[in-house]
């Protein structure tokens, strides 16, 4: 996924960290969140200004010299959960399901049963066909091997991004339904469905928003929700935004914000949405930056107030956040290349794993996203993976994702994956 945190203001941590305390308390004050700001003023000198006095040794350097690449020590003993792996991973046809047979390995038992997978929408009859072909065989093959998957509907067709007017006037209404009746047809069941996620981050410049208003992401939702319901009537409904929104005629990524996301939500009605996410990723300025920022917080980059505050809007009980941590930024350019340590990933894991735990103590049923895929060569020039192309290239970085995992289940706090 893109960090769209990019372009904010560069300013000292230490200034942007104060800063976020006095966004995070008017923000709570304002939304009414006093449960879960309560909650973050208590922990607050263990977790922000903790975090900054440990990271700061990291932060004084660059973070690929090798002299503080700490050890680590090999826990071995340790396993992801108490429970048996799922068999078989490694033989199947489809290369996430065998990423997480390779987690699995790594793991030494069961890692999660969840995993999100993409797509996109028709744009014809015969596109409609040939999607629905390809997500119905993916699909059957997770339900073969009893994982759920959670689905990202892209607005994108072969065309391009959709327009998200031209979609609210119901243009492509007749191709989703085919779609759905092309997923009946090739046998897919009610419970092979899983988790459905149309028009994900929807706050973002990338979609073709136009000069639409927030409030049409929720319109153009329901109306997906609606055509799906019609042939999945018990499917699961979720919605994601991200944690840093733009207005819609931002394309350059200028002058994202941390507001609040009850415009994008309010033309829900409470009860259309089983569950709510928010979507957040830690930052660095590349390696030629003099003044350097370093997003590393995740009560600033994943911002778990906003989605209290939405969650809470559309009375749901739910709450995952998709997020991750690089091991390389900037690797299109060595110039500009940054690499970290395993120490400093395993921070932020467990400041990342603090946050879902006062939300869970807030009331909420927790789970955390974590996306691992190496996008190196991809545009986005980040890798945000944990082992390399094969298990056998596992390393500390993998032993500190071995823990993070184990640590989710201890305080049984939901654990999904995404990796291809």
């Amino acid at each position: 996924m893109n960090q769209h945190t990019k372009k904010i203001k560069n300013s000292s941590i230490i200034f942007i960290l104060l800063i976020t305390i006095g966004v995070f308390v008017t923000l709570g004050s304002l939304s009414g969140n006093y449960g879960y700001l309560t909650n973050v003023q208590k922990t607050f000198s263990s977790t922000t200004l903790s975090l900054l006095h440990r990271l700061l040794p990291f932060l004084n350097k660059q973070a690929n010299d090798p002299s503080i690449l700490e050890p680590i020590a090999s826990t071995p003993e340790v396993k992801c959960s108490s429970k048996k792996p799922i068999l078989g991973l490694n033989e199947s046809k489809d290369s996430t399901l065998k990423r997480l047979g390779e987690l699995q390995q790594i793991c030494e038992s069961f890692a999660t049963d969840t995993q999100m997978i993409f797509t996109n929408m028709p744009n014809s009859e015969i596109n409609a066909s040939r999607l629905g072909l390809a997500v119905a065989t993916k699909l059957k093959e997770f339900s073969k091997f009893g994982v759920r998957p959670l689905v990202i509907v892209e607005p994108v067709t072969e065309w391009g991004p959709i327009d998200f007017e031209e979609f609210n006037s119901g243009f492509y209404n007749k191709w989703i339904e085919s779609f759905f009746v092309k997923l009946k047809n090739e046998g897919v069941g009610q419970g092979d469905m899983g988790i459905w996620v149309p028009f994900p981050e929807a706050n973002l410049p990338y979609w073709n928003r136009g000069s639409s208003k927030p409030e049409l992401f929720g319109e153009n939702v329901m109306i997906y929700f609606k055509l799906l319901r019609k042939y999945y009537p018990t499917t699961e409904r979720s919605i994601l935004l991200n944690s840093v929104s733009y207005a819609a005629d931002d394309e350059n990524w200028e002058d994202g914000r941390y507001t609040s996301l009850l415009p994008y939500v309010k033309t829900l009605k409470p009860g259309s949405v089983d569950s709510f996410g928010i979507q957040g990723f830690p930052w660095r300025s590349p390696k030629s930056e003099k003044n350097p920022v370093y997003i590393y917080d995740p009560l600033e980059f994943i911002n778990p107030s906003l989605a209290v505050e939405a969650a809470k809007f559309l009375h749901v009980k739910k709450i995952w956040i998709n997020t991750g941590t690089f091991r390389a930024k900037f690797t299109n350019d060595p110039g500009e290349l940054v690499t970290e340590p395993p120490n400093l990933r395993a921070e932020i894991l467990n400041e990342i794993l603090n946050q879902a735990d006062i939300l869970k103590k807030d009331g909420f049923d927790v789970a955390i996203n974590i996306f691992a895929e190496n996008k190196t060569e991809t545009n986005e020039a980040t890798d945000w993976s944990y082992w390399g192309k094969k298990v056998t290239e596992a390393d500390k970085h993998s032993e500190i994702f071995k823990d993070f995992i184990s640590k989710l289940s201890e305080k049984e706090i939901g654990f999904w994956f995404f990796d291809r």
